[in-house]
């Protein structure tokens, strides 16, 4: 029982932060409610890792010293190299949004209307 808890507050995460809303509103409430599912969940890593790893989709360096920072205050050693690797991938998102995001922004913008209608041809 206690698994398949686990399991679908996983499922439940990881579907709420699959948007950029739902990615803020779901590190908001992981933040005011870690110590209480801490106790609730005990220290199982492979949940924890999995729950840590949908703060990989931020994307500013802000974001990431803001996790970061996070877990320097509230320690997790047993995922303490999960946490590295999420700190990591937002990063690594920052750095090619600065390099990219003016280039894609404009191919988007031309190929917009193309990709709307193969879309529509698709469905």
């Amino acid at each position: 029982y206690q698994r398949r808890v686990r399991e679908d507050f996983y499922v439940l995460i990881s579907s709420c932060a699959s948007t950029p809303h739902g990615l803020e509103l779901t590190w908001q409430f992981l933040r005011q409610n870690w110590n209480k599912l801490l106790k609730d969940f005990g220290d199982s890593g492979f949940l924890w890792t999995n729950i840590v790893s949908v703060l990989q989709s931020f994307k500013t360096n802000e974001e990431a010293l803001e996790v970061e920072q996070y877990f320097q205050k509230y320690p997790m050693p047993f995922i303490e190299r999960s946490i590295q690797q999420v700190v990591e991938s937002i990063r690594i998102n920052a750095r090619f949004l600065s390099k990219n995001l003016v280039d894609v922004t404009h191919w988007l913008k031309l190929h917009y209307h193309s990709i709307k209608n193969h879309a529509r041809e698709t469905l």
